[in-house]
């Protein structure tokens, strides 16, 4: 295997996609690394997308034509792509490059650099929801663009999920618009705005006004439901290696009741910062654990 591998990169064109992978392969990660977060991020998810499409674009594509909607591009066109000796390849390529300018076939290298950008983009252009209308709106839960969303996107919410709030009383829809008003004008510090999107809301709706009641109640109500719309499935896929790791071949024979319970009981451990090496059951939940074994062996 070895041998393979030092023959494959004893030719320098080989080894030279291999330095312009080192650096394109890692412009995916961000993104992917944002859809892995268990905090919530649907108030994120529109402009993270449109930020990864950008980030590929902006590396063959001439930059004047990026300020307008991306969707619409014609990225295909090869007026629009900038010169093979500004196509972004990584520093570690351009050296090797400066180093064998001679030995390499510069003209397959860069043509080939930018089909692998088309197909990135054509890839995300078919799969990403760039235009859905939820991930638009679901910025509105997000306190740091409160000036700039508009009332009609936290409609668009209750519209589409009543149970958020009674839309059927027109008092109820007033005070909703009059506390969505007076939260774009109210001003947060700094470190409130730091907070993860659920606590700051969490915490706007501990705030009262001059007659003690809550100034946020409605608001706060509909935006954490906003916030329970799942980003991505790498919750699903944590809890499918959670019932492997615990139904295992060697376990084989768990119900299902079980497995619930110990799987339930483990995230609320880890919810509060516990490990199941460190817990210390009681002394009445070891003599139930004790009778229940007994009980199973004398069947």
């Amino acid at each position: 295997m070895l041998d393979k591998l030092t023959f494959f990169l004893d030719n320098k064109m080989n080894l030279l996609f291999c330095l312009f992978l080192q650096s394109a392969i890692p412009l995916f990660e961000q993104a992917n690394l944002i859809f892995q977060r268990e905090e919530p991020c649907i108030h994120i998810m529109h402009r993270t997308l449109i930020t990864q499409v950008k980030n590929i674009l902006v590396r063959y594509i001439k930059p004047e034509y990026l300020e307008d909607n991306i969707t619409e591009l014609d990225y295909n066109n090869e007026s629009l792509h900038k010169s093979d000796e500004a196509v972004s390849i990584g520093n570690a390529a351009k050296e090797y490059i400066v180093k064998y300018e001679k030995d390499v076939e510069l003209i397959s290298f860069y043509t080939s650099v930018k089909k692998y950008y088309i197909t990135a983009t054509n890839y995300m252009m078919k799969h990403f929801p760039l235009n859905d209308e939820l991930l638009i709106h679901a910025e509105v839960a997000d306190p740091k663009l409160k000036v700039s969303k508009d009332f009609s996107s936290l409609c668009f919410f209750t519209d589409r999920y009543p149970v958020l709030v009674n839309t059927h009383e027109h008092d109820t829809i007033d005070k909703k618009e009059g506390q969505y008003l007076n939260y774009q004008i109210d001003t947060f510090s700094e470190t409130d705005l730091q907070l993860n999107v659920d606590k700051f809301w969490v915490q706007l709706s501990t705030v009262k006004d001059e007659n003690c009641n809550q100034k946020y109640d409605i608001l706060c109500r509909v935006m954490l439901g906003i916030l329970t719309i799942f980003h991505a499935n790498a919750g699903s896929e944590r809890m499918f290696s959670l019932v492997t790791k615990n139904k295992s071949k060697f376990r084989p024979n768990l119900s299902t009741s079980v497995l619930s319970s110990i799987i339930t009981h483990k995230m609320c451990m880890q919810s509060n910062g516990q490990g199941c090496y460190n817990s210390q059951p009681s002394r009445d939940i070891v003599m139930k654990a004790k009778a229940a074994t007994a009980a199973k062996l004398l069947q």
